[in-house]
């Protein structure tokens, strides 16, 4: 995995909300534990496959931006949330298991209102061909649109963040919007309406994930 200057993986001192099975209460991991429980690479900003792919996706996006491709939507969160990015922020929120079905989900530890940040939708950023996809559930397509026969996912299946158990609803209270910051598209979730403690939070995945 690549890390752009600046954007480490690693964010000391953060803790990972998680209940391992469900009999157990919901504690708190540090990085390393969530890692060695969970299996995952914790992953706070976005990773890229290669310094290769990153020159690549950051060379795409600043020509999308120059023939006016970047909504004012995509700009405005930018300018609205782009520093939660760079903290990087998660809002308080926790995983907890929720039955046989889905297996794990994602939870609020307390009341999110509407338009809260909640978080950014990690993982690694990597190339998909046309005639061999690689996708998985957990992969979200990255908003550069204009390409035919090779597309950019980010997969959150084996690195990524809390945002990675957000399960998908039909009734979503949360939404990805992607957000433009500092040359880069980031997808990010939001929040559709004002949601209690301990729900869990739920996304229309629809389009914006590829289908497998």
């Amino acid at each position: 995995m690549f890390f752009p200057k600046g954007s480490e993986s690693i964010v000391k001192n953060h803790r990972i909300k998680f209940s391992k099975n469900p009999h157990d209460p919901v504690k708190e991991y540090s990085v390393e534990e969530f890692e060695d429980i969970s299996g995952m690479v914790y992953l706070p900003r976005l990773a890229y496959k290669s310094k290769k792919c990153y020159v690549k996706v950051k060379r795409l996006c600043e020509k999308a931006f120059k023939r006016g491709d970047v909504s004012e939507r995509a700009i405005w969160f930018g300018r609205l949330y782009g520093h939660l990015i760079d903290e990087p922020f998660i809002n308080d929120i926790y995983i907890a298991w929720t039955g046989e079905e889905m297996e794990y989900g994602c939870y609020s530890g307390k009341k999110i209102v509407e338009g809260a940040f909640i978080g950014e939708y990690t993982g690694l950023v990597r190339p998909c061909t046309f005639w061999n996809p690689d996708v998985n559930e957990y992969c979200f397509r990255y908003p550069l649109y204009k390409r035919f026969f090779v597309v950019y996912t980010i997969d959150g299946k084996m690195q990524g963040n809390e945002t990675s158990f957000i399960n998908h609803s039909s009734s979503p209270n949360c939404e990805a919007v992607a957000i433009w910051h500092k040359g880069l598209y980031h997808m990010c979730l939001i929040a559709l309406e004002n949601i209690p403690e301990d729900a869990q939070l739920l996304l229309d995945y629809g389009n914006k994930r590829f289908d497998t």
